[in-house]
């Protein structure tokens, strides 16, 4: 192998390195995203829930 070809594959390899990484980071920074945007929804159907029960524990009690 002559010097040329080995400096065009350690720079091919270093861009495929790059590229792996950014796309390891990529998938983490989406799974981190849909991670707290389904924690926000979460949460808020918890919130609805509960104003629903007791909203209907009172209507019980006026109904007694």
């Amino acid at each position: 192998m002559n010097e040329r070809s080995a400096t065009t594959f350690g720079t091919l390899g270093r861009k495929a390195i790059a590229w792996v990484i950014l796309l390891a980071v990529a998938v983490l920074a989406i799974k981190i995203v849909i991670g707290i945007v389904t924690g926000l929804v979460m949460t808020l159907i918890w919130v609805v829930a509960g104003f629903a029960i007791v909203l209907g524990v009172l209507w019980a009690f006026k109904h007694l």
